[in-house]
């Protein structure tokens, strides 16, 4: 892979970067940072276009909406808020009764499942700014969710190891399992929902069942922990990155490391720019990283 710095903070003591989105035209990236601004940059050439300030806390999870007018973001000030782009004024805030930890946005940008740190799971709804159905998936922290394109199903995971599969229009629970004793830090789901990908605390990568939440594969990806996941947008391949200062490029089709590179600290989140046919990264050193595969 070509690997390119696009944005990286001024100063002695950077912020970390700790989430990231991508614009549907694949122009412009928004990421989360550990004092709870979010920050939205050019995905060309990193050039800051606007720094949005709420959060009281950290910023666990942002995504572009829709067209990509709109901004949503969750933060450890147990709040989710709704955000115009192009003027960063705030459309809206839910309060909720826990930190959010995870957020996962369908595909029509209509709605999105929340995860907090008490265990709840809510259903959140765009258009109204509501959120509708909140259950109790697990008894410990949310830490990961996953989707699947058509937005019927969707996949929380916990700090205990546990995977509970819900069908996501009333959040109604369809399958659970114990996949891991290491604790669960990142998810994502194949495109042809046929491949749940699970990143563990000991650095494993995880293949399960979506429907039975079985483990059908495991391989030691990383040397701590294995924090993010990414996969392109045909499925065919995986980026993971991990705490131990690398990421790993995958082929899915059989499971397969193609390549590892390393930087200077660890990553904190990924995700896929379909326009740009690339994967992007943050880190610990509150940089935004660009990976072309060849």
């Amino acid at each position: 892979m070509d690997k390119a710095v696009i944005f990286h903070p001024h100063g002695e003591t950077p912020v970390p970067l700790t989430c990231v989105s991508v614009h549907p035209r694949g122009n412009r990236a928004v990421c989360g940072t550990a004092d709870g601004r979010i920050i939205i940059v050019s995905a060309k050439n990193g050039r800051p276009q606007r720094a949005i300030h709420g959060h009281e806390s950290l910023t666990s999870s942002v995504a572009f909406i829709g067209a990509g007018s709109q901004v949503v973001s969750g933060a450890w000030d147990a709040t989710l808020r709704l955000w115009d782009v192009s003027s960063g004024r705030p459309l809206g805030t839910l309060r909720c009764d826990s930190d959010v930890k995870a957020l996962s946005v369908d595909s029509a940008g209509k709605s999105a499942i929340v995860g907090c740190r008490d265990g709840s799971a809510g259903l959140l709804h765009i258009e109204p700014f509501t959120m509708e159905t909140v259950v109790v998936s697990h008894q410990t922290s949310v830490t990961a969710m996953a989707m699947s394109r058509s937005g019927s199903h969707s996949y929380v995971a916990s700090w205990s190891g546990n995977v509970v599969a819900l069908k996501t229009e009333r959040l109604a629970p369809l399958a659970t399992a114990h996949v891991a004793s290491s604790r669960i830090r990142a998810m994502a789901l194949d495109p042809s929902d046929s491949v749940l990908f699970v990143g563990l605390q000991d650095g494993r990568l995880l293949t399960a069942d979506p429907d039975s939440l079985h483990v059908t594969g495991s391989e030691q990806a990383h040397a701590s922990v294995l924090s993010a996941l990414a996969l392109s947008d045909d499925g065919r391949l995986l980026l993971s990155g991990g705490w131990d200062r690398t990421v790993c490029l995958w082929s899915t089709r059989p499971l397969k490391c193609l390549e590892r590179h390393s930087l200077d600290t660890g990553v904190t989140a990924a995700t896929w720019a379909q326009r740009v046919g690339a994967f992007l990264t943050t880190d610990f050193a509150g940089a935004l990283t660009l990976w072309m595969p060849s």
